[in-house]
């Protein structure tokens, strides 16, 4: 029986098949790996292209919020590139108070702040507030209108 599976957390899940059942499969083209993530991410937002770097575009009195994925995206690995965004925002002159996380999580559940900290890693868990998006909770949103295709459209407040 044809298998797949699937990185969710810090689990893989693995779900058998039954060829009759099974209309295709596209599969991913091979991509060369970033060889350094933080010299190649650093290059991106000093040099990005279509737009001013991200020093230029942060004022000194700006609040940033960074939204990330949540636990279930742990294979994106955003405690490895989000320091490197976070130094870029110091470097525009921002202090670190004026940056905070949020965990985009959708309409799963909070997180543990063991959680957090394995989403983030250590330096920011331990430096930054991080906190998680409440899809459901209407006191955390701003409604900004509606789509073309009168979709309302809610945001987090922060």
């Amino acid at each position: 029986m044809p298998g797949y599976e699937f990185e969710y957390g810090v689990e893989t899940i693995k779900i058998d098949v039954s060829g009759g059942n099974i209309l295709g499969s596209i599969e991913a083209r091979d991509v060369p790996a970033v060889e350094n993530t933080e010299k190649t991410l650093k290059k991106l937002l000093t040099q990005p292209v279509g737009s001013p770097p991200l020093k230029e575009i942060v004022k000194k009195e700006d609040k940033v919020v960074i939204l990330t994925g949540d636990m279930t995206r742990l294979w994106v690995g955003i405690s490895r590139f989000l320091p490197v965004i976070i130094d870029e925002l110091l470097q525009a002159g921002l202090e670190s108070s004026q940056i905070s996380i949020l965990l985009g999580t959708g309409d799963h559940r909070s997180h543990t702040d063991a959680e957090k900290h394995q989403i983030v890693g250590d330096e920011v868990f331990e430096n930054y507030e991080v906190t998680d998006h409440r899809a459901r909770e209407k006191s955390d949103l701003v409604y900004l209108g509606e789509t073309p295709g009168k979709t309302p459209i809610w945001v987090n407040r922060r």
